[in-house]
């Protein structure tokens, strides 16, 4: 009989173990007492590559847009990490998903002056001009398309306008304009077991099958299946690429250390990524 996921890992022995370690401590301490920071660089890229792809399929477009996300964004390794790898460069970042609500993002950006658009605390958050002027560019980009932009469009016309006028007067709570961004129900222990590039080999002997056939014979759904196999082919490859940008700057700062334990860390963490 099959063990259960319960029954591999242990529990118990985990609950035992103090995680808020010295090193744990000074990470969070650290944390609470930086200024947020928003950070145009996702957006940015995104829309970088969203240009140079208009009229491929978009599931291509938006696997290349990450990957160019990841290739050219600024990365960072800061003191006591052991587990690298943000999405922003700094200790309290966040980079507004333009291409999700751009039209209220836009609002914003017209709203307010520039540095308070976010508070943390009471503290405003740092937010410099070219970001946003980045951002401004972003959310032009995007107002006339952009994923959401379905979700309102359903939520405005469900049973007459009734959903958003019980969300608008109070009456229940709205999920707001967004789409599901991560796949409830992945695979993830496969794909920790094989990593990325064992799901980039899966993918390219699907890809070999679809291939294969005679060109008469290529259905609709053979082309998205290719698309799809293609870009996640395309996305994994952009985080492998993400990884070994985090493995040259662990090596770089490495030679820097002076202290021999933060020097191992660092190895450490260059050799696993």
């Amino acid at each position: 009989m099959a063990t259960s996921r319960s029954d591999r890992i242990p529990v118990k022995e985990i609950n035992a173990v103090n995680a808020f370690t010295p090193r744990v401590q000074r990470l969070k301490q650290r944390y609470v007492e930086t200024q947020s920071h928003v950070c145009a660089d996702r957006a940015w890229f995104m829309m970088e590559s969203l240009k140079l792809t208009e009229g491929e399929h978009p599931a291509k477009r938006r696997a290349k847009a990450l990957a160019n996300v990841l290739d050219k964004m600024d990365i960072a390794i800061r003191d006591d990490e052991l587990i690298v790898g943000n999405s922003t460069p700094f200790i309290r970042g966040a980079h507004p998903n333009v291409d999700i609500a751009a039209e209220h993002l836009a609002a914003l950006l017209q709203a307010y002056e520039p540095a308070k658009y976010t508070h943390t605390r009471k503290r405003e958050a740092i937010f410099t001009q070219q970001d946003r002027e980045r951002l401004q560019q972003a959310a032009d980009y995007y107002k006339d398309d952009y994923p959401a932009k379905r979700c309102w469009a359903i939520a405005n016309t469900f049973a007459g306008g009734l959903y958003l006028k019980m969300v608008v007067s109070r009456l229940m709570m709205g999920g707001g304009p967004t789409i599901v961004l991560i796949a409830p129900g992945a695979d993830y222990e496969h794909y920790l077991n094989v990593g990325m590039n064992g799901v980039i080999e899966e993918a390219r002997q699907e890809l070999k099958k679809v291939n294969a056939k005679p060109p008469h014979e290529i259905t609709k759904n053979d082309t998205e299946t290719k698309a799809f196999l293609e870009s996640v082919i395309i996305a994994l490859q952009g985080m492998i690429r993400f990884a070994h940008r985090h493995a040259d700057l662990a090596k770089k700062l490495a030679k820097k250390e002076k202290d021999p334990k933060r020097k191992k860390e660092l190895e450490e963490i260059a050799d696993i990524l």
